[in-house]
């Protein structure tokens, strides 16, 4: 797993005792904790592109998780990029992406500015990754899972679409500013950290 290893919570997933504590003692070598780099696969895609050129259409995979890495793929030669924890964090990613672009060609050209890099929230804890694990989990993020309540207590899209967008930067700016539709983040990942039943 790149990124966090929440092991006293992927232990506390597995089904039986056997397993947790299987997972308790092995669980730091069979599964250790590698850093988490964006694009991390980009260097082996790099050379499976150069193999193939434009005969096969490749795909990059592993990490993407912001319109810069997505650009810059795509200027490489990469026919599309595979997003999978960016989406489970935030399922509008895209819509967010869209929005901001959108809004900015509202501008006037001459009082344009480049939009900053969009970067999911993703903060690469794995919460993700043990739902899969726990055949109790419900599946998904709970930062997301969190979010989504908190946006339907306020009678808010649970999944913002690219005009909710929109109106959120409006409601809030006044003005137009594709800038300001960032991620948030988020501090308090020790609340979804569980102690382990051995």
């Amino acid at each position: 797993l790149r990124g966090g290893l929440p092991l006293e919570k992927l232990i506390q997933a597995m089904p039986t005792t056997t397993e947790r504590i299987a997972t308790g003692l092995f669980g730091p070598v069979a599964v250790p904790r590698t850093e988490y780099d964006d694009c991390f696969l980009r260097e082996s895609a790099r050379e499976v592109l150069k193999a193939v050129g434009h005969r096969v259409p490749i795909c990059l995979m592993g990490g993407v998780s912001s319109l810069g890495a997505m650009e810059g793929a795509m200027q490489e030669g990469f026919e599309c990029v595979q997003i999978a924890r960016t989406l489970i964090r935030e399922p509008d990613f895209v819509n967010r992406i869209t929005a901001s672009l959108e809004i900015n060609e509202l501008v006037e050209e001459e009082k344009r500015k480049p939009i900053e890099d969009i970067n999911s929230k993703c903060i690469r804890c794995n919460m993700c990754v043990i739902a899969t694990v726990d055949p109790t989990a419900d599946f998904g993020c709970p930062f997301q899972k969190r979010e989504a309540k908190i946006r339907e207590s306020k009678d808010q899209e649970m999944i913002m679409s690219v005009q909710g967008f929109k109106s959120m930067l409006l409601d809030t700016q006044g003005s137009l500013s594709p800038n300001s539709v960032k991620a948030t983040g988020a501090n308090d990942i020790e609340d979804f950290f569980i102690p382990p039943k051995l």
